[in-house]
């Protein structure tokens, strides 16, 4: 189809454009990410809880493209799911300001501020919304290439002792060790 032609003869990723997610652990474009400062903190600097920051794809042929959300309107949402849309804009902005809170609810006060390690789990907060990002894995999606994915949105899901749902967990793996 053209559409499928059009994707695999593109040499970078153009914004905006949707997000999905995905069970694929191994490292790829679609799925490899930097963190870049929002609030000047100089590059090489830990990554702190709390600290507003970009999540941005790769640069080399990739595009430079910055995840974003922004509340949910009639006409504005996620296709499935009609929480929080999350896309991938060309253009930072205030909408692209994400943070990491601390896995459990009952210790965040205490960790703002100190440094987030990697390979444990962490809640990506979006800052303008306060939702979470969540993978909805009742909303199943088929990519032009036959592959399932999951709709992605910003919404947190808690359960009856208010902690976030799996939906909202991440772990942070470092392209070094």
């Amino acid at each position: 189809s053209p559409a499928i032609q059009r994707i695999l003869e593109a040499k970078k990723l153009e914004g905006p454009c949707s997000s999905a997610g995905s069970k694929e652990l191994g490292a790829n474009l679609r799925n490899t990410f930097v963190i870049t400062s929002a609030d000047g903190t100089p590059c090489g600097q830990p990554l702190r809880y709390g600290q507003k920051f970009y999540l941005c794809t790769l640069d080399n042929e990739g595009g430079n493209l910055y995840l974003c959300s922004d509340r949910a309107t009639l006409n504005k949402c996620a296709a499935r799911s009609r929480h929080q849309e999350v896309t991938f804009v060309s253009e930072p902005s205030f909408l692209c300001e994400w943070q990491i809170l601390h896995f459990n609810p009952q210790l965040r006060l205490e960790y703002e501020g100190i440094g987030v390690p990697a390979n444990t789990k962490i809640i990506f907060n979006h800052k303008y919304t306060n939702q979470n990002l969540a993978v909805e894995e009742e909303f199943a999606l088929r990519t032009p290439f036959g592959t399932r994915e999951y709709e992605m949105s910003c919404h947190t899901y808690l359960d009856s002792h208010r902690a976030d749902k799996e939906v909202n967990h991440w772990v942070i793996l470092m392209g070094v060790p």
